[in-house]
């Protein structure tokens, strides 16, 4: 075949292979926010139903407007008063109902323990984004705040996997008028768009439109954090654990499960896992 037919069937195929590259990262862009937020839809509306006889739901609305589901959960045989409060921001293809369990074996370690549906999630209203995620966390930690049975100066911020994004974002924006007492990142990433690149490496990064650069908004946080990783997860690997750790300005301490993925860590860690957070979460900074 001449040459001149070869560079023409050349373009060609590469003409088909740029179209394909097109089309595909035009779905990538447009289906994005339902690979980053597979949202579980339904659930138990009344925490009894989930087998937490003694919750209690709260009601709040985010800055927004958008309703959304909260629970709310006081440790057995401890006055309800002053008491430090661990906030719970789940990851992304959990809810309240699938949580229960660990809601539940949490606050028997001694700690009252909220948390909430995002907005698209369980019962909770409205579609899920990074900005509104973040508004979602802000209104839960109004809501426990305000609670008489809480030390509005002692409620910690847990964030797990897509949660940790929440937790910083909303450590950072109230540092400078109400601070936290503390934060928990539980398999936490510096950024989604690093996540993303990693999964995908052929998707320009700045395509994601929820990028939650928790790396560039943990610097803001000056409570302390502790961190929790395993060393074998694959999804959100350990580096990028590490590299919150390098950018944030205390950290209480970096725990290491061993042999842990990123959706086996509790498992992994066993009963010293609760007992890691509700000890941070009476004293963060001990």
């Amino acid at each position: 075949m001449p040459r001149v037919q070869w560079a023409a069937l050349a373009l060609r195929a590469a003409a088909v292979v740029g179209a394909v590259y097109v089309l595909l990262i035009g779905v990538l862009f447009f289906l994005q926010n339902r690979l980053i937020y597979p949202a579980p839809r339904g659930g138990a509306r009344d925490p009894r139903d989930a087998g937490l006889a003694d919750a209690e739901r709260l009601e709040l609305a985010a800055s927004d407007g958008v309703r959304l589901e909260s629970w709310i959960l006081f440790p057995p045989g401890v006055e309800r008063r002053a008491l430090p409060l661990l906030l719970s921001f789940h990851g992304n293809a959990e809810s309240l109902t699938h949580d229960a369990p660990i809601l539940d074996a949490q606050r028997r370690e001694g700690v009252a323990v909220a948390s909430i549906d995002y907005r698209g999630y369980g019962l909770s209203g409205g579609a899920p984004s990074e900005r509104g995620l973040i508004e979602d966390g802000l209104a839960a930690l109004r809501a426990v705040r305000a609670r008489p049975e809480i030390d509005p100066r002692r409620v910690v911020l847990h964030g797990r996997s897509l949660g940790s994004g929440v937790a910083i974002a909303v450590a950072a924006e109230v540092a400078d008028s109400a601070p936290v007492a503390g934060v928990v990142i539980e398999a936490g990433f510096d950024s989604l768009r690093a996540v993303a690149k990693r999964a995908m490496p052929y998707i320009p990064a700045f395509l994601v439109r929820s990028p939650f650069d928790s790396r560039a908004r943990v610097a803001r946080v000056r409570c302390p954090i502790l961190f929790l990783h395993g060393d074998a997860d694959t999804i959100v690997p350990i580096e990028h654990g590490r590299a919150l750790e390098a950018a944030a300005p205390r950290v209480a301490a970096f725990h290491v499960v061993a042999g842990a993925g990123h959706n086996d860590l509790i498992d992994a860690a066993g009963p010293r896992y609760y007992r890691w957070l509700a000890d941070f979460t009476r004293d963060p900074a001990r």
